[in-house]
């Protein structure tokens, strides 16, 4: 009887091991292993403190025996006021029109510095549009900004600390490789670019102030008729 209680005990701790085979390794540990916590919404996060504030570390979420890992090109963000950053990890496929459409890398907003959009659009020239580029704070780590592309096409861009090349954004979530694409169909077409830091997420959509209305007539119409 102990021998099939030691036997279940000693799965009990493999199954536990196995749900939650995801660790983030970076600068700040050494590239060691920082097991992640499941969040038991198909969601996996960490936070680690005592580090510097203001500081910045490369990262990666990684299996234990790194076969896997994300992104394709390490990850960068910066250390909060507190000294601590919260690291989230979402795996598999998502369907819900934003960018990467898989295996999504995020942190908490550090609340460090700004971002803006830098790209082919603009000629990668620092000198052009500066203010315009400049994407708004919506809190939770969301940031937004329209952005009018003069010319029809598909550009390569990033999302990146505003002002600096010391943190940026790419495809895959990244920092160093792997541009971000938008096309515009149109001339002079108004772009809304977001990034969201804790899902680990970014979008590009096409007339957004159009949308924003018709949004705003529906919602006007659904309360009309629940008036009537």
């Amino acid at each position: 009887m102990k021998k099939l209680i030691g036997m279940l005990a000693v799965a009990l701790i493999v199954s536990t091991a196995s749900a939650q085979p995801y660790n983030v390794r970076g600068g700040f540990n050494g590239w060691g292993e920082s097991q992640m916590n499941d969040d038991g919404d198909g969601t996996y996060s960490l936070t680690v403190g005592s580090l510097t504030p203001g500081g910045t570390t490369e990262f990666k979420i990684a299996f234990n025996d790194w076969a896997q890992s994300w992104p394709g090109s390490n990850a960068e963000v910066a250390i909060d006021a507190g000294g601590s950053i919260t690291f989230h990890f979402r795996p598999g496929a998502i369907a819900d029109g934003w960018n990467p459409g898989s295996d999504r890398v995020g942190y908490n907003d550090p609340l460090q510095f700004g971002w803006e959009i830098m790209g082919a659009f603009n000629g990668w020239n620092d000198g052009v549009d500066t203010a315009a580029r400049q994407m708004t704070n919506m809190g939770g780590g969301l940031y937004v900004v329209n952005y009018t592309i003069a010319a029809p096409g598909t550009y390569d861009f990033k999302f990146r600390k505003s002002g600096s090349w010391d943190i940026s954004i790419g495809g895959d979530f990244g920092d160093s490789a792997g541009n971000a694409q938008v096309t515009s169909t149109m001339p002079n077409e108004l772009m809304q670019f977001a990034l969201d830091l804790p899902n680990g997420r970014w979008r590009v959509i096409p007339e957004p102030m159009t949308i924003t209305f018709l949004a705003g007539i529906a919602g006007l119409v659904a309360s009309r008729r629940r008036a009537r």
